[in-house]
């Protein structure tokens, strides 16, 4: 008998695929803007600059629309990582694409100086306000001061 011809037993489903899917290791590791090198461009990063290890974590508002319009956006998520060394600010976009403005502390002033972006991903700098474009399950880093 084979192993799935058991009584209460699962079918299982070989876990490989010979299909061109782009999901193997082989296929991402040929891909420039895939999931395999993004995360590896994140180890990198972490390993490079401690504070994304050991800093200090402060929340920061994510809004939609602008004006009277202007409300708090929950599906998108901004926070700002600091030690006495270093500070940056991180913006994910956990849903659909929109145009995001996240505004920084008064006393943090947003650094031109890009760390890591998702292609698509167009933001512009306004003392310590940021606005742009971020597509669905977009990603942002930039160094602040």
């Amino acid at each position: 008998t084979s192993l799935n011809s058991s009584k209460g037993t699962t079918k299982w489903y070989p876990a490989w695929s010979n299909k061109k899917d782009g999901i193997s290791v082989e296929e991402e590791s040929k891909n420039p803007e895939s999931l395999f090198h993004f995360v590896k461009k994140l180890i990198a990063l972490r390993n490079k600059h401690n504070v994304f290890e050991t800093g200090k974590v402060e929340f920061n508002n994510v809004i939609i629309n602008s004006g009277e319009d202007a409300k708090d956006y929950k599906r998108a998520i901004s926070y700002t990582v600091s030690n006495k060394n270093e500070n940056y600010v991180v913006i994910e976009n956990l849903y659909k694409d929109k145009n995001l403005t996240i505004q920084l502390p008064k006393n943090q002033k947003i650094n031109s100086k890009e760390i890591l972006k998702q292609d698509g991903v167009k933001y512009k700098i306004n003392g310590n306000k940021l606005s742009g474009f971020f597509p669905d399950r977009s990603f942002l880093i930039i160094k602040i001061k």
